[in-house]
């Protein structure tokens, strides 16, 4: 039996947990109670994404020397070197075993928003059809919300949105997909999501009480804590690469897909540009700091010997901050904030 599969994307703290239990209610297999994330106080409703898909997504950017929180973009290519094919025989092992028998199904993790390239490749391989479901939301509210969960500086939380952002509507291009709103998704769930349904033949409009009543369960007004605008996110001194690509997704949202003119592809293509020129002057100094990570995770070290080499790791930080590279940039950015505002 030929089975379609629904990817779910977005940039963490997006609504994509709340966008996986809604489609997941109309039927579409995201798994067994077993396989799934146990909820904790981040998600108290729950994750509704699989163990192994986070495990395997976990191992793959261990081995590519980046973790879930880089602003950096991957290299070209990336899914041809030697150290990926591994995984990749082994996402089509777990994507036959777990979802062969079932008509339509989906899976859930921020982490696929950047390891998309591998997931299209080899659904393509088998013959699976997909469909890419994309949730975004405003980066101030999700800066917010990174801020109280994980204390980063919105500069940081800024960064990751854009890596990942930038690297969803690139990748979604070639592949049918439906851009939603997260805010919108809270407000009116049947319009935000009948959008996509006529993909999967589902009627929104039609749908029972009883199923009516378990999705206005589920959706909870305290699910968002902040709600900011267009102009709180320009007055927030968010970057203007952040600002411009934050106004793409929203044309895409109002738009039934991308808009396929030559105005926002070159928007977007300049953007892509500037963001892997940036990320070449940091790679190897994040590289270097991410195998400061592995040595001591991997290593029995003692309560005073983390502390030294935490204290260590914070100087590399700092050095990096302050460093040749981060300076030579600077004339960069500016340069890109006036051909922005021209």
């Amino acid at each position: 039996m030929k089975s379609s599969a629904i990817c779910i994307l977005g940039m963490h703290r997006s609504g994509t947990s709340l966008i996986s239990r809604l489609i997941n209610l109309f039927g579409v297999y995201i798994g067994e109670d077993s396989d799934l994330m146990i909820s904790n106080t981040d998600n108290p409703e729950g994750f509704w994404e699989r163990n192994d898909i986070v495990n395997f997504h976990e191992r793959i950017m261990t081995q590519l020397k980046i973790k879930w929180d880089t602003p950096i973009s991957l290299p070209g290519q990336w899914t041809t070197l030697d150290e990926i094919k591994p995984f990749r025989e082994e996402l089509i092992a777990l994507i036959l075993r777990n979802f062969s028998n079932h008509k339509t199904w989906a899976w859930k993790d921020p982490r696929t928003s950047i390891l998309i390239g591998l997931w299209k490749e080899v659904l393509n391989d088998l013959g699976i059809r997909f469909f890419c479901l994309v949730s975004i939301r405003n980066p101030l509210d999700v800066a917010k919300s990174l801020e109280k969960r994980n204390g980063f500086p919105h500069e940081k939380s800024f960064g990751i949105w854009f890596n990942y952002n930038i690297t969803i509507l690139y990748e979604i291009l070639s592949v049918p997909h439906v851009i939603v709103s997260y805010d919108r998704l809270i407000n009116d769930w049947k319009t935000e999501i009948g959008r996509c349904m006529p993909e999967w033949n589902i009627n929104t409009s039609s749908v029972d009480e009883k199923l009516n009543e378990m999705i206005n369960g589920f959706i909870k007004p305290n699910f968002r804590h902040s709600f900011s605008s267009m102009k709180e996110l320009k007055e927030s001194g968010a970057p203007f690469p952040v600002i411009e690509l934050y106004e793409l997704l929203i044309e895409g949202n109002n738009n039934t897909s991308i808009p396929d003119s030559l105005s926002f592809r070159t928007r977007l293509e300049r953007l892509l540009k500037f963001h892997h020129s940036f990320g070449r002057f940091f790679k190897h100094d994040l590289d270097q700091l991410c195998e400061f990570d592995q040595i001591i995770a991997e290593n029995n070290y003692t309560l005073a010997e983390k502390d030294r080499l935490l204290e260590e790791k914070e100087r590399r930080i700092e050095s990096l901050l302050n460093s040749y590279s981060w300076k030579i940039t600077a004339p960069l950015r500016n340069l890109y904030d006036i051909l922005r505002r021209e």
